[in-house]
């Protein structure tokens, strides 16, 4: 199992952020970003995330409806009437990883 990713060498310290598992694959926390105005859906970024984490394709990743109700997703972070984003956290589990959305912008991924 890999090493979880932290500023400091502690068991209690948060992870870092890291934009892909390093070239060992020894990273336990993977963060990402989601831009609806730019990237694809939230879904496919998800089903990236859990990819690269877990060492599937894309394409192999079970359909996120294993896991989570993906239209409530949406729903929960489309943006409202005025323009503004929704603002929420959900956390689920794919793959025995904890899975975390953000308010709808930020993805984590992390190893159990």
């Amino acid at each position: 199992m890999g090493k979880r990713v932290t500023d400091d060498v502690s068991e209690e310290a948060e992870p870092t952020t890291v934009d892909a598992l390093d070239e060992d694959g020894d990273a336990s926390v993977y963060r990402t970003s989601y831009d609806p105005a730019t990237d694809d859906s939230l879904v496919t970024a998800l089903a990236d995330a859990i990819a690269t984490m877990t060492g599937y394709e894309p394409l192999e990743v079970e359909p996120l409806y294993t896991w989570v109700d993906l239209d409530a997703l949406e729903a929960l972070f489309a943006r409202r009437s005025t323009g503004e984003r929704r603002r929420g956290t959900v956390s689920f589990t794919a793959y025995e990883h904890t899975v975390t959305i953000v308010d709808g912008e930020s993805i984590t991924v992390e190893a159990p």
